[in-house]
């Protein structure tokens, strides 16, 4: 049986170090078990694999830190933290995490107290840290879209966080009769919580103003852009932080991409087997208040594929890689449309 925060003390003299650490096992939810020799506490350990473990060097069978350096090299030896205090010589080879020296039992009493209140804390937020990531993480691959195919086109993503968390987003949908696809994708500076934050915050300012395109009230993709640009600046002054992005519609009617960028510097197209990169120009989002943005087009004629992507992506396309170079440097996502050229007129 392991308990999710325990101590072992191995000690003859416990009675002290469990009434001074009372208030901090009551915080924690800390068990607490004791054996009074080094025998006894490795029998002990190997029963209930504990969180830390408290050990006295002055034991009546085995040197404490003795006791210790079995306890660390076992299988479970770097699950645990292990202090060990009356230390009046250091033994070669011993592989405590902390030691204390020999002193009154006034002063080791506070100073255990201190150094096990410091680690409890710290894990619980490690703890809270971690669950936070995770359901950020959770959050963050539930609102990816899926693949979407019609006799028209396919549309897939690439999505593949730097760390835990994504910096980049995107997103696409069909309008309602499926002859017309919508689609976003940007790229946040970093890839932690703070950037995941921005990344929902983006998200929901360029899924709005796509749908206003969508529904009419906006006539142009550019409206979208700097919409969003002047609400990043009404929320967050200036304090507003450079976001590139690009946001594009298929008009499959018409045979016409529709597309604007914000700092997203190219996207690829493919016409058989040759891929070619077409150059964007327009300010970041967050970089000025007032600025304008551009919309382009583009005849799908004779076009197979699209290719939207960020840094992260077009960094390591078509890229001579050195060998001092990392494998993947960045947040790489992408949008991938393939055209089905005997259905596109």
């Amino acid at each position: 049986m392991n308990y999710e925060n325990s101590i072992l003390l191995v000690t003859q003299k416990p009675q002290k170090i469990i009434y001074c650490l009372d208030k901090v096992l009551k915080e924690y939810h800390i068990s607490i078990y004791v054996a009074k020799s080094g025998l006894e506490g490795i029998s002990k350990y190997t029963e209930k694999v504990p969180t830390m473990v408290l050990i006295d060097n002055n034991l009546p069978d085995l040197n404490g830190m003795s006791f210790t350096s079995i306890l660390k090299d076992t299988k479970t030896g770097h699950n645990c933290v292990v202090y060990v205090f009356n230390v009046d010589k250091f033994l070669q080879n011993t592989k405590a995490d902390y030691f204390f020296p020999k002193v009154d039992n006034d002063n080791l009493t506070e100073c255990l107290r201190l150094q096990v209140k410091a680690f409890f804390d710290k894990r619980a937020l490690q703890s809270q840290h971690s669950d936070e990531i995770a359901r950020a993480r959770l959050k963050q691959n539930e609102i990816l879209p899926e693949r979407v195919e019609t006799n028209i086109f396919q549309v897939d993503n690439v999505y593949s966080p730097f760390s835990e968390l994504s910096g980049d987003g995107l997103d696409y949908w069909t309008g309602e009769d499926k002859k017309g696809l919508y689609g976003l994708l940007f790229d946040c500076t970093g890839h932690d919580i703070v950037s995941f934050l921005q990344v929902g915050e983006i998200r929901a300012l360029l899924k709005k103003g796509c749908k206003y395109y969508q529904s009419g009230v906006y006539s142009n993709l550019s409206e979208i852009m700097k919409s969003a640009n002047e609400d990043l600046f009404a929320l967050h002054g200036d304090d507003t932080i450079c976001t590139a992005a690009v946001i594009f519609y298929f008009d499959f009617e018409k045979n016409i991409l529709h597309y604007c960028s914000a700092g997203i510097p190219s996207f690829y197209i493919k016409r058989g087997n040759k891929m070619e990169e077409i150059l964007m120009e327009n300010y970041l989002i967050g970089y000025e208040p007032d600025v304008e943005f551009d919309e382009k087009v583009l005849e799908l004629e004779d076009i197979d594929e699209i290719i939207f992507s960020s840094d992260g992506f077009s960094e390591l396309l078509f890229k001579d890689i050195q060998d001092t170079d990392p494998a993947k440097h960045d947040d790489v996502s992408a949008i991938l449309v393939k055209l089905k050229r005997n259905i596109v007129k």
